[in-house]
């Protein structure tokens, strides 16, 4: 019986070691490709922008709010060294950050739980050329 629990301890490490090897060639390939993603253009300018995050004041009513981020746009205008200024509802590639509207598509019939779905952000005007984006096509809608 000794020699059975000998060889399934054998084959137990054999397993372990396998499975590490599996794990660090998997480790270096993630991190190797890491380094490539860091690497692909954007397609806008990342340098020298200064990104941050601001929330109206949870009871500010809604009409108040345009106004309170125009005033917030204007003051960082003036701040020295300040060239572009812009806005968006939601940052390019923020994680988990989804603003999405069901359509249903003019000619469509309606089918039960079936709908287009689009996302969308909201922006000021200097948004695109802030990040050194041209625009190609503008709709504007108002509420």
């Amino acid at each position: 019986m000794a020699g059975a629990g000998r060889r399934t301890r054998n084959a137990l490490v054999v397993s372990e070691v396998a499975l590490a090897t599996v794990l660090l060639i998997g480790a270096g390939l993630l991190g190797r490709s890491f380094l490539r993603l860091q690497q692909v253009p954007t397609g806008f300018a990342t340098e020298h922008i200064l990104q941050l995050t601001v929330t109206a004041p949870n009871d500010m009513p809604k009409p108040d709010r345009p106004a309170f981020f125009d005033k917030i746009e204007r003051a960082l205008a003036v701040v020295p060294g300040v060239t572009s200024i812009g806005a968006s509802s939601v940052p390019p590639y923020s994680p988990g950050a989804v603003t999405r509207t069901q359509f249903l598509a003019e000619g469509h019939e309606a089918r039960q739980d079936e709908f287009f779905a689009a996302d969308w952000r909201s922006v000021t005007p200097g948004f695109f050329s802030t990040l050194g984006l041209r625009l190609v096509r503008a709709t504007v809608h108002r509420r």
